[in-house]
């Protein structure tokens, strides 16, 4: 099926909209199940809903399809054995479990976009990001890394 030349010209723009180098670049630093580390283009998101919709429209309303479809494309990235805990949450556990406290100090993030994280009073990481729940997701993952390392 070819497209026309204004649906093609729409949809080259809507791509080249994508904020997709800052993601890309992110996915170096972080994994792709990186828990709330990485804030993905919302793009990337309509993508995937508006290719499971044609899967499921082209499928005369088959959820049995679309799963199927869904499953062979996901298992290879997403399954039990792939997805970790959220830094956050592991952050915690290890340290009740070592009898230590976590402070997340979020309080400069309108100024500095970083939030960090106190363990027993010192500082054990920091992470960066506009939206504050990343930044609060690094920091966690960064003090994870470090704490990790030492117990």
């Amino acid at each position: 099926m070819a497209l026309s030349f204004s649906v093609h010209i729409t949809m080259t723009d809507f791509v080249e909209e994508i904020p997709i180098q800052e993601f890309m670049e992110g996915m170096h630093q972080y994994p792709i199940h990186s828990n709330g580390l990485l804030d993905p283009p919302k793009q990337l998101a309509d993508i995937v809903e508006s290719v499971i919709g044609a899967i499921f429209i082209d499928s005369n309303s088959s959820l049995e399809t679309v799963w199927k479809v869904f499953r062979r494309v996901a298992e290879p990235l997403i399954g039990p054995d792939t997805l970790g805990k959220h830094p956050v949450s592991e952050l915690y556990q290890l340290c009740q479990k070592n009898r230590m406290n976590v402070s997340f100090m979020k309080d400069t993030w309108t100024e500095s976009t970083s939030v960090d994280v106190l363990v027993d009073g010192c500082l054990f990481g920091s992470g960066m990001c506009s939206k504050k729940e990343i930044a609060q997701n690094r920091a966690a993952k960064a003090a994870l890394d470090r704490l990790k390392m030492i117990l």
